[in-house]
């Protein structure tokens, strides 16, 4: 047959919610598709309850890492693999909507999309359960992802390339990976890959996708079920270990992103937009997740602790104490109430996610 979408859903030690992820996939009303499920070297029962639940089911094929090699890495082997005509990414403890697939699919074809785009997303307003498909309409409640007055209609993003980015950095067009249909011919024209980075991954891919889609649609709605953790970042699970960790893997996604647009002769025309792209990438995973952290420790205790200045000594040798110092300031000036977050547009919502965000997960 010849496969409209694929569906590519990695997964790492997701035994208690990946059958509701790849059964919402299965359900979709959209004929012909597959779901691409790549465990990503799992540890606990995951491997064996796939293949027991999916073992001899004709839509679904299942790949087997075996070694854990990170989120980039299994969703790049389910591009490798993929045969649909449109890529759709979905998360191991999420769910789509019946209709998501064929809603997206359909307006793509009719506006020849590289990229499909759409503006927000479901989320619980009742406590998850592990199947996130037992909830109906009134368990649910739809968040508007973009900072952008929306219709009903379809529109396009600016055809001139500067605007476009400008309006990434301005959160006009959220870096989500799973809120789009990609198309495949799109993606392997422009060797569209994720980066070996642990963190922000989506959104330098998303961002890439951006930049060079001469077709960008984005059409109104909501149809993909986020889950969060469910409970607030404590002291328990933030630790000093967590916000070196944070900071490192901050800087690695600023190196990706770096070598994305040292590679485009556009960039080096526009400085400014250059660095606005940077802020963007660092901003974002500061607010969701290292002030997260921060917020349930005390920066004198991280600071005590010594391990972000030794991450930054061994990376800048003599210019780490005036990095460090640059580190703290920012901190000191972004970190108090979430200013930019709340400026996203639904200012409790996205609060609660950056307090809860289920990414700092592997998967």
């Amino acid at each position: 047959m010849d496969v409209k979408v694929s569906v590519i859903i990695p997964v790492y030690n997701a035994e208690r919610t990946v059958l509701g992820a790849v059964d919402s996939a299965l359900a979709q009303t959209l004929g012909d598709i597959e779901v691409i499920v790549v465990d990503d070297g799992s540890t606990d029962g995951t491997r064996a309850l796939l293949e027991r639940t999916y073992g001899t089911n004709e839509k679904v094929r299942l790949l087997f890492q075996e070694r854990n090699a990170g989120v980039g890495a299994a969703r790049n082997r389910g591009l490798a693999e993929a045969s649909g005509e449109y890529i759709s990414f979905l998360d191991s403890d999420d769910a789509q909507r019946s209709d998501m697939l064929e809603r997206m699919f359909v307006s793509a074809k009719e506006c020849d999309a590289d990229v499909l785009h759409t503006t927000g997303f479901l989320m619980p307003a009742v406590p998850a359960p592990d199947d996130l498909n037992t909830l109906d309409g009134k368990d649910l409640k739809e968040i508007t992802l973009d900072r952008r007055d929306t219709s009903e209609a379809i529109s396009f993003a600016p055809g001139d390339a500067k605007e476009r980015l400008e309006e990434w950095c301005a959160h006009r067009y959220h870096w989500g990976i799973w809120n789009k249909l990609f198309s495949k011919r799109f993606l392997r024209e422009h060797g569209l890959l994720f980066d070996a980075i642990n963190l922000a991954e989506d959104m330098l891919f998303c961002l890439k996708a951006l930049y060079y889609a001469e077709r960008y649609a984005v059409l109104p709605g909501a149809w993909y079920v986020y889950r969060t953790s469910g409970e607030t970042l404590s002291r328990q699970r933030a630790s000093v270990k967590t916000v070196t960790a944070l900071t490192e893997k901050q800087l690695r996604a600023a190196e990706a992103a770096r070598r994305f647009v040292s590679s485009e002769g556009f960039f080096a025309d526009h400085p400014v937009l250059t660095q606005k792209i940077y802020r963007t990438v660092c901003n974002t995973i500061g607010l969701f997740y290292i002030h997260p952290a921060l917020k349930a420790l005390s920066v004198e205790q991280v600071q005590e602790d010594g391990g972000v200045s030794s991450f930054f000594a061994r990376e800048f040798g003599e210019k780490s104490a005036y990095v460090e110092f640059l580190y703290w300031r920012i901190q000191e000036l972004t970190g108090e109430g979430f200013d930019l977050v709340k400026s996203l547009g639904d200012a409790g919502e996205f609060e609660k996610m950056s307090g809860q965000s289920k990414k700092r997960r592997n998967y």
